[in-house]
Formats: structure tokens, C-alpha cells, sequence
């Protein structure tokens, strides 16, 4: 990635060094540069959720939603999947939307990202279905780990299985620490709390429980037991 100035340079430092979640600098930073695109507009964040969702249930032959309810659009200006592109001017802002399918039964919130580019194009990625406290960099980098753990699982009760169908259907949070920090622009800096991680695979679905401790600077310390993921039930 090509950055614009020595000075995006010596923010991506700033924001690779320790006990980030302390530092008030980077904290005012992130603000101004939430402050610089700070609205998305309902209407079109509808637009582009409601596209993207149509397309992916097309792809994958699932139910068509008639339309989508959204939650208020988070900025997620601070997660460190979206920070180097905001930062060399590639992407003007993002935002953590979840979204409600109208018309397709009781299916569960699907979480969004909302990307505004420097050139006007606007995108929504399906990021994961349910509810999570996970930022998307902190998700795809444990998600291979928790899939891992699914897959081994799924071979001691089916040993012909391939994996090959391995896929995320849904996250929820079962539970947080009392000390939990409150989400800024997209990230946890303190505390702790589980989720549960759902997979399927070979007809097969399991829940995976993750464990995080924020570790101050972004990420989060993870802890994920073999002898924790349990069967849920059969795939239709």
C-alpha cells in the first residue's frame, strides 16, 4: 500500500505501539478523522446493504429479502482492518451496520461494513451473521483458529469429512467481563467477554466458544479450547 505523506507513515507507528487504548493522541486522531466523513445517511446505507444482501442470497439460493431494517450505522474508523487504507486516503470512512432481513422468517442480524471510498464509490460487506463485539480484523484473524477447531471436531464424528463445505453461519456474545471498556470507533481496548462462533461442515454444526482480553492496543489475547466446542444439531 502506497501512503500519501511521511506523516500517514508516523500514524501507522503511533498506532502499532503499545497500550493504544491509553494513548489520548491517537484517541483525538481517531476522532478527527471520523470527523472528517462522519455521517452515513439511512437511505444509503439501505441502498447498499440491501443490494448486497439481495446478491448474496441469489448466489447462494437462499430467500430473497423483501427489504432490510437497519440499526444506527457505527463508525469503525479505529479497526484495524479499515485503519492503513482511511489513513493513505484510500477510503474516506467506515461504519458497523446490522441489518434485519424482511421476509425471510426469523433469521438471525447480519453485520455489515459500510466503506465510503476517496473516489465516491460506496460498498457494504457482509462481514458475519449475529451479534459480535469482535472488530473484522480481530474476526478474520481468529476465525481461521475457531474454524480449525470446528473441522477437527467434525472429522472425530465423521472421518470422511473434507472440510471443504467449512463455513462461519453465525456469532453471538454469551457473555462480558465487568470490566469491559465501552467500543470506540470499532474497537474494545478493555476488558474481556466469550462468543460463540457457529460452524457447519458435512452436515454438521458446531459452536465454538472464543475467548477475548483486549490487549489495549486494538487487538484482543484469545483463548479457544478444543474440549469447549460442542455439537449443536445436524444440518438440514
Amino acid at each position: 500500500m502506497i501512503l500519501k505523506s511521511s506523516a500517514a507513515i508516523l500514524m501507522i507507528s503511533l498506532f502499532a505501539s503499545a497500550a493504544l487504548g491509553q494513548n489520548q493522541l491517537i484517541l483525538d486522531k481517531l476522532k478527527q478523522l471520523d470527523a472528517a466523513h462522519p455521517t452515513l445517511e439511512m437511505s444509503a446505507a439501505k441502498a447498499a446493504i440491501f443490494d448486497t444482501a439481495k446478491r448474496f442470497a441469489d448466489e447462494k439460493g437462499e430467500c430473497l429479502p423483501t427489504d432490510v431494517q437497519l440499526e444506527q450505522p457505527v463508525a469503525i474508523t479505529g479497526d484495524p482492518a479499515i485503519l492503513p487504507a482511511l489513513l493513505s486516503g484510500q477510503i474516506k470512512n467506515a461504519w458497523k451496520v446490522y441489518a434485519q432481513y424482511q421476509g425471510c422468517g426469523n433469521r438471525a442480524v447480519d453485520r455489515f461494513s459500510v466503506i465510503d471510498f476517496a473516489d465516491g464509490k460506496r460498498i457494504a460487506l457482509l462481514v458475519n451473521s449475529g451479534a459480535t463485539n469482535s472488530s473484522m480484523k480481530l474476526m478474520r484473524d481468529t476465525s481461521m483458529l475457531a474454524a480449525m477447531q470446528a473441522y477437527q471436531a467434525a472429522k472425530s464424528k465423521a472421518p470422511s469429512c473434507d472440510g471443504k463445505d467449512l463455513e462461519m453461519i453465525g456469532a453471538q456474545i454469551v457473555s462480558e467481563a465487568d470490566d469491559l471498556g465501552p467500543e470506540l470507533y470499532g474497537v474494545r481496548y478493555v476488558g474481556g467477554w466469550t462468543e460463540n462462533w457457529r460452524f457447519s461442515t458435512c452436515g454438521l454444526i458446531f459452536d465454538v466458544p472464543v475467548q477475548f482480553t483486549a490487549d489495549g492496543d486494538g487487538g484482543a489475547y484469545t483463548n479457544i479450547k478444543a474440549e469447549n466446542v460442542q455439537q449443536i444439531e445436524s444440518a438440514p
